[in-house]
């Protein structure tokens, strides 16, 4: 009687080889896609950055254009002149801060500390005020907590500017415009209502153009409410990652 030795056939290894191969394709697929998936995401951060950069660059000739305003100019002229006359302590306080307003609105950045635009806007705040004396009030209540937080340049001067040219100054109807900071990281600017029939002349900038620059900026929205009374506006404060 012949017995044969037949060899026992090993069926694990060929689906072995088949699982590390097909594992090693995942891998390949998964990196792949992975590769895609950031080169879309860096394309899509470019170009919000390349919009982001042109309307920072439209944003500022707006607001130079703006502070350039004949009306802006001879108001503010007309005060450095009699200033000159009558104090010149003052006129050179003036002069001061006419040069800070022009070079801020000049500068190169997508954002800025609070605490810089609120000096900023105190400088502006200042030079209105010589031209509307005790009938514009503009109030700071700033907690010096956030003043290291960003926000988006010239946001605050830009609503304090649309509460002026929108509403009726005068000594029967005075405007006061508050800007105050929130406790969930915000400031607000508001001002009592009392819109004017016909706005001054002038493109401004516009609430739908600084709502466009948060987005673009921090994904973030502003916040606009109207009751009759009382209009405001709240801008959102971006807490620096290095804080």
């Amino acid at each position: 009687m012949i017995i044969f030795d037949v060899p026992q056939m090993d069926f694990r290894k060929p689906m072995k080889g088949h699982f590390v191969r097909d594992l090693f394709l995942m891998i390949i697929v998964v990196f792949t896609s992975q590769i895609l998936y950031l080169s879309q995401k860096r394309q899509q951060i470019a170009s919000k950055y390349e919009a982001l950069q042109a309307e920072n660059m439209k944003i500022r000739y707006e607001a130079l254009k703006n502070q350039i305003d004949p009306h802006f100019f001879f108001n503010t002229l007309s005060s450095l002149y009699f200033l000159i006359e009558t104090d010149t302590q003052k006129a050179q306080d003036y002069t001061h801060k006419i040069s800070s307003v022009y070079r801020y609105t000049l500068q190169n950045k997508e954002s800025v500390t609070l605490r810089n635009e609120i000096e900023f806007t105190k400088d502006y705040a200042s030079l209105v005020q010589i031209r509307y004396g005790e009938q514009l009030s503009i109030i700071f209540n700033i907690d010096e907590k956030y003043l290291d937080y960003e926000i988006v340049p010239l946001s605050i001067q830009t609503l304090v500017e649309n509460a002026i040219k929108h509403n009726i100054i005068s000594n029967k109807q005075p405007l006061t415009v508050t800007i105050q900071t929130t406790s969930d990281n915000m400031i607000t600017v508001s001002n009592n209502l009392q819109t004017k029939e016909i706005s001054e002349p002038g493109e401004g900038i516009g609430l739908s153009n600084l709502a466009e620059r948060y987005r673009l900026r921090w994904q973030k929205n502003i916040i606009i409410k109207n009751n009759g009374e009382t209009f405001s506006v709240t801008v959102p404060l971006h807490q620096n990652a290095t804080m």
